[in-house]
């Protein structure tokens, strides 16, 4: 089966109705985008469905961090209604993964998520349709990206979340050592986030101080994107 032939056979057909088309022009847009770069590039070979869950499990959280939620729904959507699409064109229709089911809710969770933390270390970008950024933001962080705190320790790379707890933090497990973070965390914040999710951070720790703090942050994944990484 070729993908990309797929893409457009649904593109042609959802062209039809101009509302969904309008919601889901973004997803198939990024859907081919990705599809022609795991062609071309040397990453391993898999299976359709195994390609979109990769796509919705790693590719959207790493290169588009500043959807928002309702973005990030319709690319569910839209991956759900291509699986749909060619189920029904090879008569598999009993069998059509049910995407929607997890990565529906999940998704409008993770880039919730996403924001939070992204408050959390000061990220400037307010917006990125159309493009806002706090200009004092962006300069204050640029001095915490350039000018480490030489009476801190730092930890970076991918942390799982080993627990919530009620007193007001989060255990992160460093993947690479398995060695334990407790994160402080605002209690509003804290329960949006859920035990096994992964994020790409850059921890610190000030000398004489028990809790870490998220100092800068890449990427926030769910628990699905652990087979991957």
């Amino acid at each position: 089966m070729n993908l990309l032939n797929e893409i457009r056979d649904y593109t042609d057909y959802v062209r039809q109705n101009t509302y969904i088309y309008s919601l889901q022009k973004q997803g198939i847009d990024l859907l081919n985008k990705f599809i022609t770069q795991q062609i071309d590039g040397p990453t391993p070979k898999r299976g359709y469905i195994e390609m979109i869950d990769y796509f919705l499990a790693v590719w959207i959280p790493k290169h588009k961090k500043y959807l928002t939620v309702e973005e990030a729904f319709n690319i569910v959507y839209a991956s759900q209604d291509l699986l749909t699409f060619i189920h029904k064109k090879y008569d598999r229709e009993d069998n059509t993964p049910l995407i929607l089911e997890y990565y529906g809710e999940e998704y409008m969770r993770l880039y919730r998520v996403n924001e939070i933390v992204r408050k959390m270390v000061g990220d400037p970008v307010i917006s990125m349709k159309p493009t806002i950024i706090d200009l004092q933001g962006y300069k204050d962080y640029k001095e915490k990206v350039q000018h480490k705190d030489t009476m801190a320790m730092y930890e970076q790379g991918l942390f799982c979340i080993e627990e919530i707890n009620d007193e007001g933090y989060l255990v992160l497990n460093k993947l690479s050592n398995h060695k334990c973070c407790r994160v402080l965390m605002r209690r509003d914040w804290m329960y949006h986030f859920k035990v096994n999710d992964i994020l790409q951070v850059t921890l610190k720790r000030k000398i004489f101080f028990v809790y870490w703090e998220i100092e800068q942050f890449k990427v926030y994944y769910t628990e699905k994107a652990a087979r991957y990484l």
